[in-house]
């Protein structure tokens, strides 16, 4: 989950490829860890091999995690200047949108089927994180 640091836009995705119930869907960049790589720089990576957004490593915090289909799934959230959320663009072949927090949580509220399942939780959850000050907090580096 990517945020301008007054939490006041998102940068969401639009699937274009993955599982069936997620197409057309918004949702998160993501994606698997290279060769020996950990799962904060495997995000950092993949934010910007799909968006062109430049995460720096100390404004990035584990959410949570949870295993899934034999695998863990890591879900980060990170603030970034408006200036550099602004640079997202697309760069594979989902688009990138930035919208409103606000804007995006009414608009998953009245079209619920217009997100991934856990898309607006997770949003929600990040904003009380980030309200904890996560990011003052050591992200875990384990591969």
């Amino acid at each position: 989950i990517v945020m301008d640091e007054s939490r006041a836009h998102i940068l969401v995705l639009i699937k274009q490829k993955g599982p069936a119930f997620l197409l057309g869907k918004d949702n998160f960049p993501g994606g698997k860890l290279e060769e020996g790589e950990i799962p904060s720089s495997a995000a950092i990576r993949e934010v910007l091999e799909e968006t062109n957004v430049r995460i720096a490593p100390d404004a990035i915090a584990l959410l949570k995690s949870k295993a899934e289909n034999g695998n863990t799934l890591h879900t980060f959230v990170a603030t970034v200047p408006f200036d550099e959320l602004k640079r997202a663009q697309t760069m594979e072949t989902e688009p990138v949108r930035i919208s409103t927090v606000k804007n995006a949580l009414a608009h998953w509220a009245l079209h619920p089927d217009s997100a991934a399942p856990d898309v607006p939780v997770l949003v929600q959850y990040a904003l009380n994180t980030l309200d904890n000050d996560v990011l003052n907090m050591p992200s875990p580096n384990q591969p």
